[in-house]
Parts: C-alpha cells; structure tokens; sequence
C-alpha cells in the first residue's frame, strides 16, 4: 500500500506538470485539454475504486467476529426458572401468581390509556380466565346494569375476533355519561369473579407447579433459587463485553479508541485514579487481579446504585412499620385477622344486597335505559351506583390489610433489605402502588419504568452487598465497598461512591476494563482505529449516493 500511495504522489506530479503544458488558446486546444482531463479522472475513479476495496478487505480481515456466546438460550433458560419462581414463591397466593394484581393496577389507572388499550386491560382479564379454563359469558357481567350493557358489547366484538374496539366507543359513552364509574364497577366483576372461581384457579396454579418444577428439575423454592443463581451468573458471563462490542462502539463513535493508546492521558490518568499504589501492569499475575477487583467492583455499584435510587422506598418502609414491631403480639395479628374478616362480612352484605337490586333492574325485560317506570327504575340504578361506589372502597381497604398482615409476618427488628425486595416483588400492585406515591409520578409509564428497574434489582440471585443490610438500622454501605476494595490497591473515596457520582465511577471502571480487554485480545488499538476510518469512510460514501 506505501508503495502504491508513492505511485499516486508521482503520478500527480507528473499529470500536473503534463496538464500545466498543455495550450488552451483554441477550441481544439480546450478540446483536447478536457478530454485528457477526462481520461486522467476515469484512472483515478478507477484508483479510487481499487482503494476503497483494499480498505475493506484490510479492515475485514483485522475484524474479530463476535462468538457465539448462546445468549438467547441462556437467556430462555433463565426466563424459564423466573416462570418456577414465580409459580412456587411462598409469600403471595394464586390471585399474585395469575397475574391479577398487575392487572387491578392497570384497571385501577384507566385514566392513562386511550380506549383500545383501556379494553385490552378487560381482555386481558378474561384470557386469564381462560387460561385456567373458566369460559365467562354475559351472565357473568351482572355486578351493575351498566357492566352487563357494556360487557355484552365488549364480548360481542370480541367474539368475532377482532382488537378493534372502536366499535363499542358510543356504547361506552353512553354509558359513561349517566355512570362515569363504569370501569370501576368491570373491576369489581372480575374481583367477585376471581372469588367465585378461587377454587379452580388454585387447581391450575397447583397443577401449572407440579408441570414446571418436573420439566426444570426443580424440587423446591431453595432448589430454583440456586439454579437461578448459576443462570443468572452464566447470563451475565455470556453478555460481558468483548473485543467485538469495543469496536462495534468504536464504529458507532460512542467511544474515543484512540484513547486507549498506552501514551493517552485519558488512559494514564484513569489507571492513576483507581489505584492506590501504583501496580506494574506488565505483571500479569498483579494486572489480572487489578483488572478481576475491578469487574466485581462494578457489579457491586451497580447494584450499589439500584439500592440508592429505591432507598426512598425503605425508608418510608422504616417510617410506616418502625414503630409498629414493639406493638406487635399474637393479640394484635389476631384483631388484624378479624378485621379482615369483618370486612368480607361487609363486602359478602353488600354484594347480596346490589344483586338483589339488579334483580329488580333486570325483571321484565326492561332496557338498561328504559323502563315503563322510569322513577323507579332510575332510583334503583342510582342506589346501586352508591353500593357499589361502597363496594370499591371495602376491596381497597380488604387489599391494605391483607398486605398489611402479610407485612406483619414478617416485621421484625432484623427484616433485611432482601427480604422487603422479595415482598414488594411478591406483591406487584402494591408494589406500583407504593413506587407511584414515594417517587411522585403521574405518568402510568414512569411508573412500569421504576416497577421494572426495581423487579430487575428484587429478582437478582447474585446481589451481594445489600444481603446483610437492615432496613431499621442505619448502614453506610458505601463505606462497607470503600474498605473492601482498598484492600485490594483500587482507590475508592466517598466521594467517588457518591450517588451523584456513580455513574462517572462506572464509566471509569468501564474504560479501564475495555482497555484490558483490548490488550488481551488478537487486535491492537492501531488497527480497531484503522477499521473505524474505513468504517466511517464507507459511511460518508454512501450519504453521497
């Protein structure tokens, strides 16, 4: 290639000199001055051509192809023992494990979809049904007349299989308007549903676990916990970044490769940063324990930093419950029990009482919206829009309590971070709920958002330093990090492990590891720079095309 860019340096050289000789006083002289012009470009298009496929074929041949890591059979393999945890978790019950809760979320914050989705919400609510083998049809809407009018369309539309529910829009409005409660009193169908059908759900659940457990090998929860463990691990092993990602990021520009050099400042001042005292990196037994201390350090931050962002959340834990563990006997577990009770009673009362007024409401083939009486029948259909206004109130105190009891169960003065982890994940409405009120949000997206995040925190096996951490002492984790790691020559400070802070230790840690990798592998930095010009060459040709 030098050899012919020597080539090229002179030939233009000597084509200047001939073009500078040539006359151009007359047409034949411009003529035959252009046509020389023409036949000089044609080489060197031809040159170019030749040029751009050398680039290519050298960049290629110093790319490392990325190796099959089988992320996505790992990633199934993990997918499959969340769906055993999920199944056998010993705190919720079947109404957790169905997905009900998520879904009386969703229903509860109906304000936040436009009406397709809104309705996908109640689909989503029968299909559940249906899974366990529970057909409903438009008898089982009966909790109000206006559940019965709009559930009879919703399953007309439904039945010839469509999810265009643009259809039912006047229907609902119509409705909306005489009762803007209707999506509440869908809500308290499926609830009476769910707990006319309790039995049958159970069974399937029962069943789903036996299936599960016997196709993964599981034999218990401890047992999916320490597969989740050494999947997790091997998930995690298979998606570390390689060689291959370095210098996919250093073709997108979203690093500086150049940077990496062994005479970059940035290199030398990151390395400086993290070490104490500084190490010969031309050691390999010290290098690799430098450069091992670092991959778990940044594991421990990240999870360090999923611990700060949801911190707000322990603390209204500790805030709510802290003063409740003295208190707490077997006296007042049992006067909790009764209440939950209580309110059943209350719920069973009213319930018997509002299909007792449907009865009158649906006697004698009178239309939703008219009757022969119209007073009558109005007074009743406002009686029962307050019932079950009533109604609504008693299930969401009937929901506090039982997940207050179940709180209480476990509330003692050594409850540990993980164990809140499990039962917020456990208990995915109150979760939201929870995240929705100590974070502010008012978007139904913010809130899947911080839900999710926290679930991918809750549910990993192979978090280490919030495992001995209590949620009513104080502990300054960033501390228990700082002093771990200096024992291992890596220079920590508070202020580096400061929340605002850790995202600039990340990015650093990240840099340094990726220089390491770079240098471990078959490539150098002179070639990933080479391959990223022709990359960006190649680029910059097409956007002309």
């Amino acid at each position: 290639m030098a050899n012919f860019l020597n080539f090229i340096d002179e030939d233009i050289k000597a084509k200047k000199t001939l073009l500078s000789t040539m006359p151009t006083r007359t047409k034949t002289n411009v003529k035959k001055f252009n046509e020389k012009i023409d036949s000089i470009l044609e080489v060197y298009i031809d040159y170019k051509a030749s040029v751009k496929q050398y680039l290519i074929a050298k960049s290629h041949s110093f790319n490392i192809k990325n190796v099959d890591s089988d992320v996505d059979t790992l990633t199934k393999t993990v997918n499959d023992l969340e769906q055993v945890r999920l199944l056998i978790n010993p705190v919720n019950t079947f109404f957790e494990k169905m997905g009900f809760d998520s879904l009386l979320f969703d229903i509860s914050n109906y304000s936040s979809f436009n009406f397709n989705s809104m309705n996908e919400v109640i689909n989503q609510f029968i299909m559940k049904f249906e899974t366990a083998g529970i057909m409903l049809s438009r008898e089982d809407f009966d909790y109000t007349c206006y559940v019965r009018e709009y559930m009879t369309s919703f399953l007309e539309v439904r039945n010839i299989k469509t999810e265009n529910y643009d259809a039912l829009s006047k229907i609902f409005e119509k409705i909306y308007w005489e009762n803007p409660e209707i999506i509440q009193h869908i809500e308290l169908n499926f609830r009476k549903l769910i707990k006319k059908h309790k039995r049958k759900f159970i069974t399937y659940i029962d069943n789903l676990k036996k299936e599960v457990m016997w196709k993964n090998n599981i034999t218990n929860y401890k047992d999916c916990l320490e597969k989740l463990k050494v999947a997790y691990a091997e998930l995690s092993a298979a998606q570390k970044e390689n060689v291959s990602d370095i210098i996919e990021l250093s073709k997108t520009g979203e690093i500086e490769i150049a940077n990496f050099s062994k005479d970059s400042r940035v290199r030398t001042s990151n390395y400086s940063a993290m070490m104490i005292e500084e190490i010969d990196l031309d050691n390999q037994d010290a290098a690799d324990r430098f450069h091992k201390g670092l991959e778990k350090l940044k594991e421990n931050v990240k999870e360090y930093n999923s611990f700060i962002k949801f911190t707000p959340l322990f603390v209204d834990f500790k805030n709510e419950y802290e003063n409740k563990i003295p208190s707490f006997d077997k006296k007042s577990s049992k006067g909790r029990g009764s209440k939950i009770k209580d309110i059943e009673s209350q719920i069973s009362d009213k319930e018997s009482k509002l299909a007792r007024l449907n009865k009158k409401i649906f006697t004698g083939n009178l239309g939703f919206f008219q009757a022969k009486s119209n007073v009558p029948v109005r007074q009743l259909k406002r009686d029962s829009i307050i019932l079950a206004k009533e109604l609504y109130i008693l299930y969401k105190e009937y929901d506090v309590e039982v997940f207050n009891e179940k709180i209480l169960s476990i509330l003692n003065n050594f409850l540990t971070i993980p164990e809140l982890l499990h039962l917020y994940f456990s208990y995915d409405y109150f979760k939201k709920k929870i995240i929705k009120r100590v974070f502010n949000l008012t978007s139904y997206d913010e809130v899947i958002s911080y839900s999710e995040e926290f679930d991918v925190f809750a549910k990993n096996p192979n978090n280490i330093i919030v495992n001995g951490v209590s949620v009513f002492e104080e502990n300054n984790i960033a501390r228990i990090i700082l002093n771990k790691y200096r024992l291992d020559n890596i220079n920590l400070t508070e202020e580096s492990l400061d929340p605002n802070d850790l995202d600039t230790l990340i990015e650093k840690i990240q840099f340094i590891l990726r220089v390491n990798e770079v240098e471990k592998s078959k490539t150098t930095v002179e070639k990933i720079r080479f391959m990223t010009k022709v990359d960006n060459i190649i680029k910059a040709e097409d956007k002309k095309k």
